[in-house]
């Protein structure tokens, strides 16, 4: 991650210093433009006594409006190219632009950049740092400009004011430019204004799609995760608590009716004016004008059922601010729609159901701890006195339900695991049984030969001191060859190594089908991994060295052989692993009658940290539960028959368990046998409730918004679908 992170951050670094350059670089440009313009331009004509009265409000520098900036000279130069504006952004949402004109930086007086066209011709002034146009392309000058910016002041307080009369000209200069010079596409009469219904108001205040209150669920989700699990809970649980609070408000707080805009009807020329999109001149929108002034802002539903009238004449009730349209013509009108058909709003039910899914699904990953929380929390709002059981025929006649408190005694057994493969079953002492029957395990009569073999006793190895010394020293030297006793530093002498051969192959013959990779491994360190005889003999192969043990060479030099502690170790395993299939065999059948036999009483799983209740007893031995191995003190083993041994020591007296245990019951149930099995969790009391609470607070909150708000969506978009079909019929009419 923190890898990733640099990358981002030098990718950054390097685009930013790439931007600044570049960005540099046109400045340059700009300059240099500036100064050629200033050193070898040509006059084109003279400054005119009403252009330079007319330019005095734009003699300011636009990096620093209160500083007046002078003129170089009263010349006119023309300049030619392409209209290029660009800048810098940067991180705080500030930017620094500048407008250019044939790479010169221009000043753009009233509204002269709505005449800038592909290929510009501008007559400019120059200053010291800029130019400032005064005519542009034969569209635009300053007079003109002018007259346009009074006609709109004096329309935009017409407009604002509700003074009926005509509005000639345009409200906007990118309507008229956009307009052609000999085309009169109609003028507009304000009639009068009102103030908006109280229907028109409220449309226009919408309630919106929920987004402030989901983004405070968040952090407050966020926020109660965390208390349910932290020490410090209310430190989460205040802050959690207060922003749910006011997501709530928010939804629900009774809304101001909104405040009355002015609404003007108007009269005027409606015009549709088709425009194709310039990347895919396929694509073509309309868009209803009135006159010259007003490009129509419709309701989404009046756009197919707003028609032209045959004289294209139409009278429209438009808000002040905006020019939204209220009313148009006498067919289609908001305060009528509203008070036949209201409004109906489903977006922010929606999105409240959608968070409340959200918080289920969240809670979803910790469904193992609901029960319990559940039963905690009932149990503290319950304030039941806890029972207390020394017997447990007593408890299993009147099973507690979830949630009750609990104290036991008990003396309890440790269980006999369920099998695992060829392996003997551990014994697991996490999980006690109270009463019931004590497991049948019986005596298995194994053969000797066989036990020797698994025990690995047919190996018969000592230590060889001297070689122990010899080979330190040969280390020492550290050649890189092999060495047969390289590994663990000590060496053991084999005796009885022809016996040894003809067991492994006696059993290999004779059983191989099922041990197969063990067989291998034997042949395979008997024949290349010892040394037999002497050093030089150190790869003597497992056909030789069975010949060997068959004709008798063996027994005559010696029979023996060395080997490394590693390779000793090893042989002793495979040794295992080729009749670990007959042992398992052998004790198979018992072991299933011994887990068989482990039933009725009380199943008590522990948990892995509960709290311990000392006995009143002092000389009582209580376990320790806390630690699972704690109040398990029989030996666990792979060996078959060490095991066996503690399963049969399992079943006497002395190793029942006195277990004392104060805690809430969690679940009670029943096992595939009818055994009860009791979950108690020692941690959890009615004192120390609050954590569980939150936890389902989570829950609980995630299934009311989804409650609340999944059906209120439903209800409203049914609602909605047909307000739609009924604003049909009405416009129908």
């Amino acid at each position: 991650m923190q890898t990733l992170q640099l990358i981002l951050f030098i990718g950054l670094a390097l685009y930013s210093i790439y931007s600044a350059i570049t960005y540099a670089l046109r400045r340059s440009d700009n300059k240099g433009a500036l100064n050629e313009l200033k050193a070898h331009g040509k006059p084109h004509r003279g400054l005119s006594a009403e252009e330079k009265s007319l330019l005095q409000p734009f003699l300011v520098d636009p990096a620093k409006p209160g500083k007046i900036v002078s003129l170089l000279n009263e010349n006119v130069y023309e300049l030619f190219g392409e209209f290029v504006r660009h800048g810098l952004h940067v991180s705080n949402g500030g930017e620094t632009m500048h407008d250019t004109l044939g790479g010169v930086d221009v000043v753009l007086p009233y509204d002269a950049r709505d005449f800038i066209s592909i290929g510009n011709r501008a007559e400019v002034v120059l200053t010291e740092k800029f130019a400032l146009v005064i005519t542009l392309n034969q569209n635009f000058d300053l007079a003109a400009g002018r007259e346009r910016a009074q006609q709109e002041q004096a329309q935009q307080h017409q407009w604002n004011a509700g003074q009926s009369g005509e509005l000639a000209g345009g409200l906007n200069s990118q309507t008229e430019a956009a307009a052609s010079a000999d085309t009169d596409i109609g003028s507009v009469r304000l009639i009068s204004q009102r103030n908006e219904t109280p229907a028109e108001a409220a449309v226009r205040a919408h309630p919106g799609w929920g987004g402030i209150p989901l983004l405070i669920l968040i952090p407050a989700f966020i926020l109660l995760t965390i208390a349910g699990y932290a020490d410090a809970i209310w430190l989460y649980l205040a802050p959690a608590l207060t922003l749910f609070a006011l997501a709530l408000w928010l939804i629900w707080r009774p809304r101001s009716p909104a405040s009355p805009q002015k609404v003007n009807r108007v009269e005027g020329t409606l015009t549709v004016v088709s425009l194709q999109s310039p990347s895919n001149s396929n694509v073509v929108s309309s868009q209803l004008f009135l006159g010259d002034k007003f490009p129509l802002v419709l309701p989404e539903h009046w756009k197919q059922r707003a028609t032209v009238p045959p004289d294209s004449r139409v009278t429209l009730e438009m808000r002040v601010d905006d020019y939204s349209v209220v009313a148009f013509g006498n067919s289609l009108s908001i305060d009528r729609e509203e008070r036949l058909a209201p409004s109906i709003y489903w977006g922010r039910h929606l999105t409240l159901s959608l968070a409340g899914v959200i918080m289920l699904c969240v809670g979803w990953l910790y469904k193992d701890s609901f029960d319990a929380d559940l039963a905690h929390t009932r149990a503290a709002l319950l304030a039941a006195p806890a029972h207390s059981y020394e017997q447990a025929a007593a408890l299993i006649a009147q099973p507690p339900a979830p949630g009750s408190m609990l104290h036991l005694r008990a003396q309890a057994r440790c269980q006999i695991a369920p099998a695992d493969g060829n392996n003997p079953s551990p014994i697991d002492c996490n999980t006690l049984r109270w009463g019931g029957e004590v497991p049948q395990v019986q005596t298995v009569a194994a053969d000797e030969a066989l036990l020797k073999l698994y025990h690995g006793e047919v190996l018969e190895a000592r230590s060889n001191p001297m070689l122990n010394a010899i080979l330190q020293m040969q280390m020492a030297r550290a050649g890189g060859a092999y060495n047969p006793y390289a590994g663990r530093a000590s060496v053991q002498t084999l005796g009885n190594l022809s016996a040894l051969v003809l067991t492994v192959d006696r059993e290999c013959h004779d059983f191989g089908a099922s041990s197969r990779i063990p067989c291998q491994d034997l042949q395979q360190m008997l024949g290349s991994k010892i040394v037999v005889d002497d050093a030089s003999d150190k790869d003597i192969g497992w056909t030789t060295l069975l010949a060997k043990a068959r004709d008798g060479s063996l027994k005559q030099d010696g029979d023996s052989a060395l080997a490394n502690q590693q390779v000793v170790s090893s042989l002793r395993a495979s040794l295992r692993d080729l009749v670990a299939p007959r042992v398992h065999q052998l004790y198979a059948k018992p072991l299933q009658t011994a887990l068989a036999s482990q039933r009725g009483g009380i199943v008590l799983p522990l948990h892995e940290q509960p709290l311990s209740t000392p006995s009143s007893d002092p000389d009582a031995p209580v376990v320790d539960i806390a630690s699972p191995s704690a109040g398990a003190q029989i030996e666990q083993s792979t060996d078959w028959q060490v095991q066996w041994a503690a399963y049969q020591s399992l079943t006497q007296p002395d190793n029942l368990k006195a277990v004392e245990l104060n805690g809430l019951v969690i679940s009670s149930d029943k096992d595939e046998r009818g055994d009860l099995v009791l979950n108690i969790d020692p941690e959890r009391n009615p004192d120390n409730y609050l954590p569980a609470l939150v936890r389902l607070l989570e829950a609980i909150a995630g299934a009311l918004f989804l409650l609340v708000h999944g059906p209120l969506w439903v209800i409203r978009l049914r609602q909605s679908m047909q307000r739609n079909k009924a604003l049909a019929a009405l416009s129908a009419h």
